[in-house]
């Protein structure tokens, strides 16, 4: 009955979805389908439906000696899911920023990284007609869902004589191949908030009573029965030489 409930209150503690969350100036905001954060000069956000889309953008403005600093970011875990295709496969994501002067974007899905500087005011990480990222690219099974980390950042810093500096990055696309490395024409897939175990305070504090409970009760037994024990040697006939 005690690995019963132990169980029980295990189980309910890690019923608990993982949150996503959005970042704007050290604020973060978060949720579990879809989240956002708009801080007037920064925004960043997250939408799992019906299609996914991640964001982050910046601006910093300042006049004279003055500097001025600003950033957003929006990350999560996700239930990644490729279509359209069967048995193996794989996938390369696209992301496309742009910044002036001194901003700074960056991406990352499942391992997959990009930065961008201020270089120029678009920029993207997949070019050409995509076939060339089939090297570079991560193998999925069709239909199989998998855990995948994805994030998106950007920031800003003005300073003399940059006085006026913008920064945005997003998710575009994401290529998806077969074996071959052809590349599919038009790829479908799907990214959903996952549900990760995750022991909640309540639970752990559950388990820890049920615990003191079990371990008072077998002290209790056992002091009941220990004058019985010394009742029995007691009573036992002692052997004379």
């Amino acid at each position: 009955m005690f690995r019963y409930v132990l169980s029980l209150v295990f189980a309910l503690g890690c019923a608990t979805a993982a949150l996503i969350s959005a970042t704007c100036d050290g604020v973060t905001t978060f949720g579990t389908t879809s989240v956002s954060c708009d801080g007037g000069s920064v925004s960043a956000m997250i939408q799992t439906s019906p299609s996914f889309v991640g964001s982050a953008s910046a601006h910093a403005e300042t006049f004279g000696s003055d500097s001025s600093f600003t950033s957003a970011s929006a990350s999560g875990d996700f239930l990644f899911t490729m279509f359209g295709g069967t048995g193996e496969g794989s996938f390369y994501p696209c992301f496309v920023g742009g910044g002036n002067h001194t901003a700074e974007e960056n991406g990352f899905f499942d391992g997959i990284s990009v930065s961008f500087d201020g270089s120029a005011i678009s920029s993207s990480n997949c070019f050409g007609d995509g076939t060339g990222f089939f090297p570079f690219s991560k193998p999925l099974t069709f239909g199989i869902p998998q855990i995948i980390s994805f994030q998106v950042a950007a920031s800003a810093f003005a300073i003399s004589p940059f006085f006026s500096v913008e920064s945005d990055l997003s998710l575009r696309t994401i290529l998806i191949f077969d074996t071959s490395g052809n590349l599919l024409p038009n790829p479908r897939y799907t990214l959903v908030g996952v549900d990760l175990a995750e022991p909640s305070a309540l639970s752990l504090l559950g388990m820890g009573l049920i615990l003191l409970a079990a371990l008072g009760q077998r002290f209790h037994r056992s002091k009941l029965s220990l004058p019985s024990r010394n009742k029995a040697v007691n009573s036992a006939p002692s052997s004379v030489a």
